[in-house]
Formats: structure tokens, C-alpha cells, sequence
């Protein structure tokens, strides 16, 4: 109709909605193992536990090592270490975790204890499946020695971890018992079982 005016209506189109990123969430893990230690001169018991988020946490190690005497005599020498460390992950992903340890180390032998600090560093990388390469390195520089390294291979069945490997332990006491000495170089296999959750 000529003349008439008629209202013009635009198509409503509500805009999207933006939602703000989520914070990532980076859950507490926990990991916690024991292990057996053959070695040439006796044998090790350890235990461990780990608590750490995406980057930061604690770990703590405990060995008990009973050895033939070093001057062969009859008996048996019996040894334990502990460790307790703050550990920082500069590398941490799906496949794997690069660990920075510092901390106390403590070593127990029949007639003397040392207590020291303790440097280490740790990783675990995916292999294939449920296969996992690990290591762990140790140095205690004073007022004893302490090397301590071990390598394995690891199976995880859910939070079930089944592992094998090598160790080997350097202890030395710098002379500080009887002023002569005494060097302990161990090594041998361990298989061990643990929990990660």
C-alpha cells in the first residue's frame, strides 16, 4: 500500500558466550614402594615414599643393609640409611618426570652415625604400554661418602607398579671411626613392588 510504513524487524542473534579457562588442576600423587637388594656381600631392604603435585613435593628413602663383617670375622655389619628431600620437577608431562632432590641423608653403621646433606636426581619415562624406564642418583658429600644409583624397568597394573633392576652403593667413611678408611663398593639386582595413586 502506497504510502504505508512498515516496521522492520532484525533477526536476533545472541552472541556466544566466552567462558573463562579453568585453572589446570594438578592432583596430589602419591607413590610408595618396597624392594630387595641381593648383593655379593649380603643384602638390602628399602622402602620409599613419595608425595609431590605438578612440580613440587617430598620423597623419602629408607635402606637396611646387612653385610658380612670387613675384617672376616663371624657375624654380621649392619648398616641403615635414610633420606628425606624437598623435589622440584623442571620437566613433568604424560610421558615422563625429571626430579631435583635436596635434603638430610643419615647413615647408621655398628659404632658411628653421619648425618649430611644429600643431593639427588630422579626420572621415570614412558617406554611402551605400561613400561617405564627409571633411575635415581644420590650424592652425600660429607661428612661421609655416598653414591648411590640404581636403574630399572618398570611394569604398572593400574596403581600397582611391579619393578627390576640394578644398584649399586659406594659408602665411606673418610676415616672418621678409627682413623683408617673404610670402603664399602656394593652392587647387585632388586626387584621391588609399590603403590602410586
Amino acid at each position: 500500500m502506497s504510502g504505508a510504513s512498515v516496521p522492520y524487524y532484525r533477526l536476533y542473534r545472541p552472541r556466544p558466550v566466552t567462558q573463562e579457562p579453568e585453572e589446570p588442576n594438578h592432583p596430589v600423587m602419591v607413590r610408595m614402594g618396597v624392594d630387595a637388594n641381593a648383593l655379593k656381600e649380603g643384602g638390602a631392604m628399602g622402602f620409599n615414599l613419595g608425595i609431590e603435585e605438578r612440580r613440587w613435593g617430598v620423597s623419602t628413602h629408607f635402606t637396611a643393609l646387612t653385610l658380612n663383617t670387613d675384617d672376616g670375622s663371624k657375624g654380621k655389619d649392619h648398616i641403615n640409611l635414610a633420606d628425606v628431600a624437598l623435589t622440584f620437577a623442571p620437566l613433568a608431562g604424560e610421558h615422563g618426570r625429571l626430579r631435583m632432590e635436596a635434603g638430610v641423608a643419615m647413615a647408621r653403621a655398628p659404632g658411628i652415625t653421619f648425618i649430611g646433606p644429600s643431593l639427588a636426581m630422579s626420572f621415570e619415562r614412558c617406554l611402551f604400554g605400561p613400561f617405564d624406564v627409571e633411575g635415581r642418583l644420590q650424592w652425600v658429600p660429607l661428612p661421609h661418602l655416598q653414591l648411590d644409583g640404581q636403574a630399572a624397568l618398570a611394569m604398572h597394573l593400574g596403581t600397582l607398579t611391579l619393578r627390576a633392576g640394578w644398584r649399586g652403593l659406594l659408602l665411606d667413611d673418610r676415616g672418621h671411626l678409627d682413623g683408617v678408611v673404610h670402603r664399602d663398593k656394593l652392587g647387585g639386582p632388586f626387584a621391588g613392588i609399590g603403590l602410586h595413586f
